[in-house]
């Protein structure tokens, strides 16, 4: 007993001299680059024939990943994801139970997936930690707003009308101020609502794509717009921490090379006529002509554009002295080749990290968006709010580059598909309603559903895969083949692998005790 006062001695001398030797360091910004719909071998440092030097230069000196995945492969539940660090089948916003009612197969897709605002998300653990959080760019986490052509006019949908936004037609006239003023008007609704979500800004805002912006002149893309107002955000809050998300909308459809192709007009912007923006990268007319020049091929040339963006990006934190203490990260929603669907080219993404204490190498390690929120509490040491649940993990054990314990296996989800990728194998599952399956049997209904409420995605996919698009289990060995185009489920020599699949996908539905999946989902432990 007479050791016990000892003891507490050196415990708290131990701790003081602990603080006296570490310095007090200012709390890390935040720099978060997402692409749409980007495929890993579209940057040039993980072998793509593009001329991306900006972002070589994060892969050489940050961290890469060669195995990071996104748990959703389209855009609303893949960024619900990463904002949340959640399984997309985890929503409950009531727009999400419009398609994917509780009690049935959860169908996580781009329409109706909309991000709760009673829920903890980054942005809002940010703000809860004194960080001033910033978006620029697209943010698709709201009703969907995308419209249609009927008899040749274009129809506004529901959800843009109930947001208070204003209608204009297609053909509108730039020289218009009644146009103008409401694609001002329109931006400022979007930063209302940002707001809710947990934006303390929002600026160059597209609210789904730049197709659904209901104008032809606004059918193209606009970087330029979107540096700069990256740019001034990092500019006006250099003396105190922020987080911006910056979600660039390249190379999604349209497709961006048009945009350097055609020389449409760079002032013209989702928020009205602009000349701000204007210089703040490289010039337009230039990129083509490097990228033949670097032996590239021209039609790549809108990852340069991209690229020079992201380096305007990087120069100001140099500018502004805040190089050293900001972290970058850098990745996309999902893949483009495989677009809504569970293969490899359709989840495998890059994913950059670079800052202060991260080493710089590749980790091969089995990473996914969900565990993207969790890494940037930890770097930049926030406490989660009450409430928040992760399906994912910190990746900080792994960004010094010294060997640690880490997951055998991941989960993915698209509308009524469901994937597990573990060593080298990668399994499939897909499973519909008994409704749906009935009426197809009965001829009720043409054919079976398409795998995710997206049709028009559906049936390009299908089309991709028409001998494996409505298969029940799929089992693919990814060294031999990398496409998954050789379905080994029904190969009695693999049948041991088979099993061992099902039932690590049974753990992961398991946590989804409201969401039947077949046969496959049944009371067993959750995964570790």
């Amino acid at each position: 007993m007479a050791i016990r006062p000892f003891l507490y001695a050196f415990t708290l001398l131990s701790a003081c001299l602990t603080l006296l030797a570490e310095k007090p360091t200012a709390p890390l910004n935040v720099v978060f680059i997402v692409a749409d719909d980007m495929n890993v071998d579209e940057v040039g440092a993980y072998g793509g024939k593009t001329l991306t030097p900006r972002l070589d230069s994060l892969v050489t000196e940050g961290r890469g990943f060669s195995q990071s995945y996104v748990s959703s492969p389209v855009c609303s539940p893949s960024r619900y994801s990463t904002l949340t660090g959640r399984y997309a089948s985890r929503c409950t916003h009531p727009d999400y139970f419009k398609i994917s009612p509780p009690g049935a197969i959860s169908r996580p897709s781009n329409k109706s997936m909309t991000l709760e605002r009673d829920r903890p998300n980054l942005m809002k653990t940010l703000q809860a930690n004194g960080y001033t959080t910033g978006i620029v760019g697209k943010w698709h986490l709201g009703n969907w707003m995308a419209g249609w052509q009927v008899d040749g006019e274009w129809r506004f949908p529901p959800g843009f009308y109930e947001m208070g936004l204003q209608d204009y037609a297609y053909d509108a006239s730039f020289d218009d101020p009644a146009f103008l003023a409401k694609l001002e008007h329109n931006q400022q609704v979007f930063r209302e609502h940002l707001k809710e979500a947990g934006w303390d800004e929002a600026e160059a805002i597209y609210w789904c794509n730049p197709r659904e912006q209901h104008h032809e002149e606004l059918y193209n893309h606009n970087q330029e717009w979107l540096t700069h107002a990256a740019v001034e955000f990092i500019k006006e809050h250099k003396d105190e921490p922020f987080f911006l998300y910056l979600a660039v909308t390249i190379p999604h459809v349209p497709e961006p090379i048009d945009t350097l192709k055609n020389g449409d007009d760079p002032r013209l912007t989702g928020a009205g006529v602009s000349t701000g923006h204007l210089g703040v990268q490289p010039p337009r007319a230039g990129i083509m002509d490097r990228v033949a020049a670097a032996g590239k091929d021209v039609n790549t040339a809108h990852f340069t554009w991209l690229d020079d963006g992201i380096g305007t990006i990087l120069k100001a934190l140099q500018d502004e002295g805040l190089e050293d203490n900001t972290v970058v990260i850098f990745t996309s929603d999902h893949a483009l080749s495989g677009k809504a669907s569970l293969y490899e080219n359709g989840v495998r993404v890059p994913l950059i990290i670079k800052g202060p204490g991260i080493a710089p190498g590749t980790s091969a390690e089995l990473v996914q968006n969900i565990d993207l929120m969790p890494t940037i509490l930890e770097l930049t040491q926030s406490q989660p709010v009450p409430g928040t649940i992760f399906d994912g993990r910190s990746l900080m054990p792994l960004l010094d580059g010294e060997p640690a314990p880490w997951r055998d296996d991941l989960y993915m989800e698209y509308g009524y598909a469901r994937a597990i990728r573990h060593g080298d194998w990668k399994y499939i599952a897909v499973r519909f309603p008994a409704e749906a399956v009935a009426a197809y049997r009965e001829g009720r209904a043409d054919s079976l559903p398409t795998l995710g409420a997206n049709r028009s995605l559906g049936k390009w996919q299908a089309r991709q895969r028409p001998d494996t698009y409505y298969t029940a289990d799929q089992l693919y060995y990814l060294p031999d083949d990398p496409d998954e185009r050789n379905n080994l489920a029904a190969d009695l020599r693999y049948g041991d692998v088979l099993v061992d699949m099902k039932q690590r996908l049974k753990r992961y539905l398991a946590t989804f005790p409201d969401r039947p999946y077949g046969e496959l989902h049944e009371v067993a432990s959750p995964p570790s």
